[in-house]
């Protein structure tokens, strides 16, 4: 007689998603083969394009480094040359010429803020193309004053205010740098030490004029005061973390971030290949936000189609439009890559995940749903390779808001990862954003289960039932094939059953106690 003990982290019982979107990741202009051609959508030809920004008319502009040029894309990929000529070097007028253009922004006349990285200049191309420089003498250093004697080390982005005023991640100096509109460099925050930066990367700006700052590995909000403070990021690596704690969250080498329509950010994560997404908490509380990764698996590739299974290489910067579609800067595939929000069948208002005792609860609420056969319950100790936990049964068509939850009885010791896969009834699938929990306790087998030679079932407790209890019996696809009452006091039932060989789950619901085991009958 084998006897197999496993525990089970599935219970049916009602059950509850997250308004959750899924991307479709295309590609709307370049080729992995790299090269200094306009043209139409795969025909065009970028090097390196390093950052992404929308005009007004809703075109994309492409800062191309490595083509030391301005490039101009339309939505639909018809790519032409704004500013620049191919060659490095340094000129205003028409065309211009740029020495490594690493990012770029708009000021609220709709002229465009380009960052000289490697020419140690800030540039500007007003509407009819004419290339100037605001801020820079052209060596690098550090020096803060008049706009043409400042001196930028290695800078890599820059955003505008709502007074006009340009803020710049001077990288190589520690520091974020301000343009006035009087003409005058300073410096905002940083002192040239790591104790406040160590690398200033990417910029972002809020309504309020706060300043979001990627900085070696961490996400840092810069107030209009000047006050500085992590809110995103631990160590360099890659790990979405715990929900709502986001000093857990392990971030690559963030080139870029912006705002969504939403008020969330997205970034653009280059040493992790992925493009990441961080939602603050209730009433904008950043301290308690949540990131999630929107595309890519971390392999470095280009495959087009949906988020989870299409890959990027070294993606270095973010751009959102009304629609909400992502634009990406995919440098080492030399391409623009684009993110299309597609909403789940069903509607979800929330998904969350919440360790009590021994147990992890998951629950998750639809507020509509169409053709919905059922929910696939998902698990996984690294974010990528997620096993099923259990099926929940959908409710089809409905627009009724729906309460759901599921126990995982035996979580993992560490991080779970929790995400939610719907099933239409013509078997099409639609994938959940993904909930972290931090599991340190290790769970309590109260139930022991074996199926014994003369086809009994066994269970064994480790305290006697004082109350009425149920044993009920499930495949492992949710289907019920027996069910018995208990009333006697006792530590152990044996109960006759005939079971086929497969793999099952053996459910002890009591008055207080649930327990939950799976067993193999061979």
């Amino acid at each position: 007689m084998k006897r197999i003990y496993l525990t089970l982290m599935l219970m049916l019982g009602t059950y509850m998603v997250t308004k959750s979107q899924n991307y479709t990741v295309t590609t709307v202009a370049g080729a992995t083969t790299s090269g200094f051609v306009d043209g139409t959508g795969t025909a065009a030809r970028f090097r390196n394009p390093d950052g992404v920004l929308i005009d007004k008319d809703g075109n994309i502009i492409v800062t191309d480094r490595t083509n030391h040029s301005i490039r101009k894309m339309t939505p639909t990929g018809v790519v032409t040359t704004l500013a620049g000529t191919g060659i490095a070097g340094y000129a205003e007028g028409k065309p211009g010429q740029f020495n490594f253009p690493w990012q770029s922004t708009m000021d609220a006349a709709g002229n465009i803020i380009v960052v000289e990285k490697d020419g140690a200049r800030i540039r500007k191309i007003a509407a009819d193309g004419t290339v100037s420089t605001i801020a820079g003498t052209g060596v690098l250093g550090f020096e803060d004053g008049l706009a043409s004697e400042a001196k930028f080390n290695q800078s890599l982005d820059a955003v505008v205010d709502s007074e006009g005023n340009i803020f710049v991640a001077d990288r190589d100096n520690r520091r974020i740098r301000k343009i006035g509109t009087d003409g005058i460099v300073s410096t905002f925050a940083g002192d040239g030490t790591t104790a406040i930066f160590t690398q200033p990367i990417a910029l972002a700006i809020d309504a309020q004029d706060n300043l979001f700052v990627s900085d070696a590995n961490k996400i840092k909000l810069v107030t209009k005061a000047g006050v500085v403070s992590t809110i995103v990021g631990s160590t360099k690596g890659y790990d979405d973390g715990t929900s709502g704690l986001p000093l857990t969250v392990k971030l690559g080498d963030i080139f870029g971030l912006n705002f969504d329509n939403n008020g969330n950010i997205i970034l653009a994560d280059a040493s992790n290949h992925r493009i990441r997404k961080i939602t603050p908490g209730e009433n904008s509380d950043w301290t308690t936000a949540t990131v999630t990764t929107i595309g890519g698996t971390g392999s470095t590739g280009k495959i087009d189609g949906l988020g989870n299974v299409a890959t990027f290489n070294q993606p270095y910067d973010v751009v959102v439009d009304e629609s909400g579609n992502i634009y990406v800067a995919d440098n080492f595939n030399n391409s623009i890559r684009k993110l299309v929000p597609s909403p789940l069948p069903v509607q979800l208002s929330s998904f969350t995940a919440t360790a009590h005792n021994s147990q992890v609860k998951i629950q998750w609420k639809t507020v509509s749903e169409s053709d919905n056969s059922h929910f696939r319950v998902l698990r996984s100790s690294n974010a990528q390779d997620f096993t099923t936990l259990g099926v929940v049964s959908g409710n089809g068509n409905s627009t009724q808001v729906l309460d759901y939850h599921f126990i995982d009885y035996n979580p993992l010791i560490g991080i779970n990862y929790y995400q939610l896969e719907q099933v239409d009834f013509d078997g099409k699938t639609s994938l959940s954003n993904i909930v972290t929990v931090n599991f340190n306790i290790q769970a309590k087998n109260k139930l022991s289960v074996y199926y014994s030679a003369d086809k009994k079932l066994v269970l064994e407790l480790d305290e006697k039932l004082t109350k009425k209890a149920f044993v009920k019996v499930f495949t492992i696809a949710g289907q019920e094939v027996f069910s018995a009452s208990i009333n006697q006091e006792t530590a152990k039932i044996s109960l006759p059953i005939s079971l086929q060989k497969g793999i099952y789950v053996v459910s002890l619901q009591g008055e207080k106690d649930n327990d939950s085991v799976k067993i193999i009958v061979e």
